[in-house]
């Protein structure tokens, strides 16, 4: 996986709409976040939006149901970056991101795949097997007895 993220600034909105998205850029966002389970034309308006600033969007695929579809949907629509993301509710019931991301491997042509929901020093290597290009974690690192430890593991591994 690339740190690219890591070293960009990225809005994580539940984006609805695609003018949220100019607001994302215009505030110094490199990156946004729009929900797959939108309608294509508001994700379309992020692109337009990532487009005219030089920017990128991410599709959030949290509850989406038929992601096979979705995927061929979404990148004939333009897309080229896909989060796959897990809750944190869903964490709590032993749901980890880890099929979603198989299945949303298979299905793309050409995208960069990122992957959240649960991943901490212990599971990173899985993730990176599996191939996600960008590995996003969170509660791995803010939930950490040694949250700096933490973070400079996991940066090796991803950049092992």
């Amino acid at each position: 996986p690339r740190s690219t993220l890591m070293r960009s600034s990225a809005a994580q909105m539940c984006i609805r709409d695609s003018y949220e998205a100019e607001l994302t850029y215009k505030a110094g966002a490199d990156y946004c976040t729009v929900l797959g389970v939108t309608d294509t034309l508001t994700i379309k308006g992020c692109l337009d939006a990532a487009k005219k600033y030089g920017k990128k969007v991410f599709v959030d695929m949290i509850c989406v149901k038929d992601i096979e579809g979705r995927v061929e949907e979404i990148e004939e629509a333009g897309v080229d970056c896909i989060g796959v993301h897990t809750g944190v509710d869903l964490q709590a019931a032993g749901v980890t991101p880890m099929d979603d991301l198989k299945r949303i491997k298979a299905a793309s042509k050409h995208s960069q795949i990122s992957v959240a929901g649960g991943i901490n020093v212990n599971t990173v290597d899985e993730y990176k097997a599996v191939g996600a290009d960008v590995v996003i974690v969170g509660g791995g690192i803010n939930h950490a007895d040694d949250p700096v430890a933490a973070a400079k593991a996991i940066y090796e591994k991803v950049h092992a």
